[in-house]
């Protein structure tokens, strides 16, 4: 296992029939934002966190802090697709 991440979903047997219904409106608001997000993180902050990494020998903090967003936010959007959960993950990704 890596050092630094750890996902737990706990089981929880009781779920909102309701909550099925807002999920899928949720969900279409999640993955316009998640592509919106996904593409700047993969086009534009990965490379250049490469190119930092190649030139410098060390991370920038910034770009790391808003890639970890990112993954956060994957995360917490996948748990919820899954139906893992019935709890919903922020509209906004938290930076």
């Amino acid at each position: 296992m890596m050092k630094g991440v750890d996902v737990n979903i706990p089981f929880v047997e009781k779920a909102s029939r309701l909550e099925i219904i807002f999920r899928i409106l949720y969900l279409i608001i999640y993955m316009i934002i998640g592509m919106i997000f996904g593409a700047l993180v993969a086009y534009i902050l990965v490379p250049i966190q490469f190119l930092a990494i190649l030139i410098l020998g060390k991370r920038v903090s910034v770009l790391h802090n808003l890639i970890n967003s990112y993954a956060k936010y994957t995360i917490q959007y996948l748990v919820y697709l899954f139906m893992l959960t019935d709890e919903r993950p922020p509209i906004m990704p938290s930076f």
